[in-house]
């Protein structure tokens, strides 16, 4: 059986400087409900891979919204939201419009792009 953490890690530990594989590693963890690891992995991936820092955004602020840190995670989902094109942006409207919701703060929201996509 493989297991996707260990076959993930090994990754890194190949290629110390891949940005994607911290991506991979990121959305393992956040799937596996260790939240707090995955975003400091996501936010690896940003500091190797600053040109395509959104597709780590969206993988950052959702682990804060699964651990239920929506006023963190709003603010994060709406640069991702700034910054990626879709398919992804419009996860993360959905996303960024919920959090807002749920954290009773949909007036100090500020979602971009809503109308140009």
């Amino acid at each position: 059986m493989i297991r996707p953490a260990s076959e993930a890690q090994r990754g890194v530990a190949l290629d110390p400087n891949g940005a994607f594989r911290y991506e991979a590693l990121s959305f393992i963890m956040s799937n596996t409900r260790k939240r707090a690891e995955a975003i400091g992995l996501a936010e690896k991936a940003i500091r190797l891979d600053s040109r395509d820092h959104d597709r780590y955004l969206y993988l950052e602020g959702w682990s804060y919204t699964q651990m239920g840190r929506y006023e963190e995670a709003i603010p994060i989902l709406n640069r991702n939201l700034a910054t990626e094109v879709l398919p992804i942006a419009c996860r993360s409207r959905v996303s960024s419009g919920w959090l807002a919701s749920r954290a009773h703060a949909w007036p100090s929201i500020v979602v971009a792009h809503t109308l140009e996509t």
